[in-house]
């Protein structure tokens, strides 16, 4: 299991690169503007991701209600964050081992209700959440720009 968790998470930093070198190439209007229809902006989808990811880490730190903060003023803020976020999950991802997966760790939600879940299932969570995220922003790229990057799982394979 931890090969696996630890090829899901190689390949959601791979996604991130492709991400953030499409976000560099955005003019800060396309990456604020609300596109509508529900969707908000592309900053508001990935920074959903990174708030989230930033959360799920706090949890497993320990951290008791960490707060949900979409707080970055433009796209290199966003990409910044993001990346300080992503060194907690490689240096966690790096040293884990099985026994560590099994790990239970308790938590609140941004609700208040209470939960414990073993950490693999959180692992495999935060980095599912991301892609089905992307996938949101990739469509908003496509309005935006045309082109959205290409984060298929068998293009990291081919690629690694």
């Amino acid at each position: 299991m931890l090969e696996a968790v630890r090829t899901f998470w190689k390949y959601n930093f791979w996604a991130q690169d492709q991400f953030f070198a499409v976000v560099s190439e955005l003019t800060d209007e396309e990456f604020t503007r609300d596109l509508g229809d529900g969707n908000g902006s592309i900053r508001d989808k990935l920074g959903h991701v990174c708030a989230a990811d930033d959360v799920w880490m706090r949890r497993i730190e320990g951290e008791v209600s960490p707060p949900f903060k979409l707080d970055f003023t433009d796209k290199f803020n966003y990409i910044e964050r993001q990346k300080a976020v992503r060194h907690k999950y490689h240096a966690l991802i790096d040293g884990l081992s099985e026994v560590d997966l099994l790990r239970e760790i308790s938590y609140k939600n941004l609700k208040g209700v209470e939960f414990t879940t073993p950490l693999v299932q959180i692992l495999l969570h935060v980095s599912n959440h991301a892609t089905y995220h992307r996938g949101q922003a990739a469509s908003l790229i496509r309005r935006v720009k045309g082109k959205p990057p290409v984060t298929d799982m068998i293009e990291y394979f081919r690629a690694h």
